[in-house]
């Protein structure tokens, strides 16, 4: 795992394009700029309404209940042990560092939605599912810290209880299975690294259960 303190920008050494698996760099057209032009499926980009996030105690109106953003194209491959589709860019970077796809950090993009060039990337932030991790630390410190002196069961209770709130909100928004987490992330206004692999799993064997009727 990278360490708790994160400086951004830092670099680490990069692999070369040969070293990746051949079903990767067959879907890799690498162009005068240097870019890595992505062939395989990418995600269209779209416009689309985003709600802002409200408070579940707030009572209050609203003038505004969101806004419409921008999604840039998300260049999707198929990630061999998870089973689903995930980001090209943090799945090809993490194969040229070494890293493991959970340990990849929170990365800029290149300008060009198809590129998934690991030198066209910065690293700006730690791993989302880390982030999420000392986000809720601080909560914890924040509005929890009685639970310091509470048996660690009744911490795991709580983050059951988290995960289950996010299950309830995949069913409803019910993303497609091939987006892969990072997708859902984005669309959906998880925050990063929310969305566990545990709860993923458990939505997609949901989705095939409980097909959508035409």
């Amino acid at each position: 795992m990278l360490p708790t303190t994160f400086q951004p920008g830092q670099t680490r050494p990069i692999g070369e394009f040969a070293d990746l698996p051949a079903n990767i760099r067959k879907k890799i057209v690498i162009q005068d700029d240097g870019c890595w032009h992505w062939t395989g499926t990418v995600t269209a980009a779209r416009t689309r309404p985003k709600m802002y996030r409200v408070p579940k105690d707030y009572e209050g109106t609203r003038n505004f209940s969101g806004s419409y953003q921008r999604e840039r194209g998300a260049p999707q491959v198929r990630h061999p042990g998870k089973g689903w589709s995930v980001s090209a860019w943090r799945y090809i970077y993490g194969l040229l560092t070494g890293l493991d796809y959970g340990d990849v950090p929170t990365l800029s993009r290149c300008g060009c939605d198809t590129c998934v060039s690991p030198h066209h990337v910065v690293e700006m932030d730690v791993p989302p599912q880390q982030k999420l991790a000392q986000a809720r630390a601080r909560d914890a410190e924040g509005f929890y810290s009685s639970e310091k002196a509470q048996p660690e069961t009744a911490q795991a209770e709580r983050q059951a209880g988290l995960q289950e709130d996010v299950l309830d909100k995949l069913k409803e928004c019910r993303p497609t299975n091939w987006g892969g987490v990072d997708i859902a992330e984005e669309e959906y206004g998880f925050e990063r690294g929310s969305i566990s692999i545990e709860t993923w799993d458990a939505y997609v064997s949901w989705t095939v259960e409980n097909p959508e009727e035409d």
